[in-house]
C-alpha cells in the first residue's frame, strides 16, 4: 500500500496553472478579403519563481476564425477546443518552467469590405489579458497589421496607443481591443486631408489653423481621410439630412458642397468629430451634446470668417438682399420653445442624439448655445483650457457630461432665466457674438510610441527533467517486481 502512495504521488507532480499572460502579440496580414493572424502568446506562473509542466488557457477569437496551427515550446498542440469564438487550450505536458510561449495561426474570412471604392476598411476585435499578475507591470497587448497598399487611417479602442506607416498599424495597450483600419489607393493629398471622389478640401486644409487654435490642440502627423459621394450615394450610404458627416474613421461629404462655404464649414465640423473621435474615447457612450456642439461652434467661426449668413439659435429671422432678391433664414429654434423646454424641466440632451429627428434640430441648436454661451461668458480659453487637461480612465456618459461642464462653468440650460424678456436678451447676445480665437500656440499632443516586444521561448529546466524521468524509471522498475510478487 506505501509503494501504491509513492506512485500516485509522482503522477502528482506534473503541476498546472490557469493561464496568466505578460504578453499577447497579433501579426496580421491583409490577403484579399481575409486576414492572416500569427499570434505569439507567453503564459507565466502567477508567482515568480514557481515553475509548472503545462497551462490550461481559454482565448476569445474574432468572428468565424478559422485555426489553421497551434503549438508551443514542445510541439503541435492537440489538446484544444475551439466553438463559439472560444479556444480552451491545454498545453503539451515538459518539463517544468515559469513560462510558456504559444504560437497561434489563425484566418478571419470576409472581414474587408469594399462599400466605398477605391477604400477598403476592416473592424476588428482581439482579446487579451490585463490585471492578471501585479509582478508583471510590463504585460500588455500588441497588434500589427499590414496593408497590401496605402494604410489610410487607423485607431483603436481607449487606452491604446496608434502609429501607422504607410502599410503598417500597431497598436499597444493592456486587455482587450477594437481596431479600424482603412486602406486604399489614389486619392488627392493636402496637407491636412487625403481626399477620395470629386471633392475638394483645400479651403478647408487653408483655414484649418482655425479649428487648431480654437480647440488649443494639434495632432501631428494625422492626415484625415475624405469621401466625397454624389447626391444619389449620399443619400443612400450615408444620410438624406446631412451635407457631411464623420463615420468610423472617414469624412464623407457631398461632393457638389466641397467646394462652397457651407462645404468648408462642414468639413471642418466633421473633422472635429474626428478629433473628438481620438481625444474622447474615455466616453465609450460618447457625449452627443460636447461633440455636436463643439463642431457646431468650430463651424459658426469659419462661416464667420467666410462672410456666410447664419441662422440664429432660438431667435428671430436674417433677412438680406442681394441684388433685386432677398433672402431669409429662418432662425434654428423659436424663443418660445426654448422658454417652454425650460419651464417644463425638460432634460432630453443628456440622452440626446442627433439620429432621432423629432428632436434633431433642437438638439442641435441647443448644442450649440451650450458652447457658444459659455464661451461669450468665460472668454475662447474657456474650451482651450478643457482640451489640454483632458481625464484618464473611462468615464460613463453621465460622468463625463458633469465633468464637461463643470470645465465650461455651464450647465444644460443656457441663458435660462426667470423671465422669457431676460432669456431673449442672453441669447441676443449670443447670437451677435463675434468670437475671438485665443491666441496661445495650440498644444501637440503626443500620440506615444511602440515597440513590439522580443518574444523568447522558455527556458526549460533539465535537472528537474533528469530527476523525472530517473522518478519514471523507478517507478517502472518497481511495478514489474511487484508483477513478478504476484
Amino acid at each position: 500500500m506505501k509503494r501504491v502512495l509513492v506512485f500516485l504521488v509522482i503522477i502528482a507532480s506534473f503541476l498546472f496553472v490557469p493561464s496568466a499572460s505578460a504578453t499577447v502579440l497579433y501579426n496580421a496580414t491583409v490577403s484579399g478579403t481575409d486576414v492572416l493572424v500569427d499570434a505569439t502568446i507567453e503564459l507565466y506562473t502567477s508567482e515568480p519563481g514557481n515553475k509548472v509542466n503545462y497551462w490550461q488557457t481559454e482565448l476569445s477569437l474574432p468572428e468565424k476564425s478559422k485555426i489553421i496551427s497551434l503549438a508551443d515550446s514542445q510541439g503541435v498542440i492537440n489538446d484544444y477546443t475551439y466553438a463559439n469564438s472560444l479556444l480552451m487550450i491545454t498545453t503539451n505536458k515538459g518539463a517544468a518552467r515559469e513560462k510558456e510561449v504559444l504560437d497561434l495561426v489563425f484566418r478571419i474570412p470576409s472581414v474587408v469590405t469594399t462599400e466605398f471604392p477605391p477604400l477598403s476598411s476592416m473592424k476588428l476585435n482581439f482579446s487579451g489579458f490585463a490585471d492578471v499578475n501585479p509582478e508583471k507591470p510590463d504585460e500588455q497587448t500588441f497588434v500589427e497589421i499590414r496593408t497590401p497598399i496605402r494604410l489610410v487611417f487607423a485607431d483603436a479602442s481607449y487606452g491604446f496607443v496608434t502609429q501607422s506607416t504607410e502599410k503598417i498599424a500597431q497598436f499597444s495597450g493592456s486587455g482587450a481591443v477594437g481596431v479600424t483600419v482603412w486602406f486604399g489607393s489614389g486619392g488627392t493629398e493636402y496637407e491636412h486631408y487625403l481626399v477620395f471622389g470629386n471633392g475638394d478640401a483645400a479651403a478647408a486644409d487653408a483655414d484649418f489653423s482655425l479649428l487648431e487654435t480654437t480647440l488649443g490642440i494639434r495632432l501631428p502627423g494625422v492626415k484625415y481621410p475624405v469621401i466625397a459621394l454624389s447626391e444619389e450615394n449620399y443619400n443612400r450610404k450615408v444620410n438624406p439630412w446631412s451635407v457631411g458627416q464623420y463615420r468610423n474613421g472617414i469624412l464623407f461629404i457631398r461632393e457638389n458642397q466641397s467646394t462652397t462655404p457651407t462645404g468648408t464649414a462642414t468639413l471642418l465640423h466633421e473633422t472635429v468629430h474626428a478629433v473628438n473621435g481620438r481625444l474622447l474615447r474615455f466616453v465609450p457612450g460618447g457625449v452627443a451634446w460636447f461633440d455636436e456642439g463643439v463642431a457646431q461652434y468650430v463651424e459658426f467661426l469659419e462661416k464667420q470668417k467666410l462672410g456666410v449668413h447664419q441662422a440664429q439659435l432660438f431667435g428671430e429671422k436674417v433677412t438680406w438682399a442681394a441684388g433685386n432678391l432677398v433672402y431669409t433664414l429662418a432662425p434654428r429654434g423659436k424663443p418660445n420653445e426654448l422658454w417652454s423646454y425650460y419651464q417644463l424641466n425638460e432634460d432630453i440632451m443628456n440622452k440626446w442624439t442627433p439620429e432621432t429627428p423629432a428632436t434633431r434640430t433642437f438638439g442641435y441648436a441647443l448644442s450649440e448655445l451650450v458652447i457658444r454661451e459659455s464661451v461669450l461668458r468665460n472668454g475662447p480659453m474657456i474650451l482651450t483650457n478643457l482640451y489640454t487637461s483632458l481625464p484618464e480612465g473611462e468615464m460613463s456618459s453621465a460622468v463625463a457630461t458633469t465633468y464637461l461642464l463643470s470645465k465650461l462653468n455651464t450647465d444644460l440650460r443656457p441663458c435660462d432665466a426667470d423671465t422669457i424678456d431676460a432669456m431673449k436678451s442672453c441669447l441676443a447676445a449670443v447670437n451677435a457674438m463675434a468670437a475671438p480665437l485665443p491666441g496661445d500656440t495650440p498644444e501637440t499632443i503626443d500620440s506615444g510610441s511602440i515597440v513590439l516586444p522580443d518574444i523568447t521561448p522558455p527556458e526549460i529546466d533539465l535537472s528537474f527533467l533528469e530527476t523525472l524521468v530517473e522518478w519514471f524509471r523507478q517507478a517502472g522498475d518497481w511495478l514489474r517486481g511487484l508483477f513478478e510478487i504476484a
